[in-house]
């Protein structure tokens, strides 16, 4: 009888959601065991498990499976469970994920740029303004 699968086996890595960098391990919630004939092998597949997750979720969360299979029969599957408890992103992680993406900074740039022509054009508008009232106050004193 060969384990194919162990409990507590890291078979995959989601990344979590708004944190950067920071994965969780999927696991098997079970070990699973069978007779393997001699000459055949098996092959395991993850079926439903995500590459991101977003808290909270507490230890042994379901989040897919893993099928094993010998040719094309199925001959076991087992869950696959979060490794450890994942909390919920706080406001400053969602916040830190936002600002820093691609879109948000050159979005973030253009917004800038935007604003500074804009008080460039008031002033000198403001400028203009000032003048035509010195000229016409200039014209009625003399």
């Amino acid at each position: 009888m060969a384990h194919v699968i162990s409990r507590g086996q890291a078979l995959a890595r989601a990344a979590l959601r708004y944190r950067s960098g920071q994965y969780v391990d999927l696991v098997a919630a079970r070990t699973v065991s069978f007779v393997i004939p001699a000459g055949e092998r098996y092959t395991v597949s993850l079926v439903g498990v995500p590459r991101q997750v977003s808290g909270p979720l507490t230890a042994g969360a379901p989040e897919g499976s893993a099928v094993i299979r010998t040719g094309a029969r199925i001959v076991g599957q087992v869950p696959v469970v979060t490794a450890r408890a994942v909390s919920a992103a706080t406001l400053g992680q969602r916040l830190g994920d936002y600002f820093s993406r691609a879109v948000t900074l050159a979005l973030l740039g253009g917004l800038v740029v935007c604003s500074l022509l804009l008080v460039v054009l008031r002033r000198r508008a403001n400028r203009r303004r000032e003048a035509r009232v010195d000229r016409r106050a200039g014209t009625e004193v003399a």
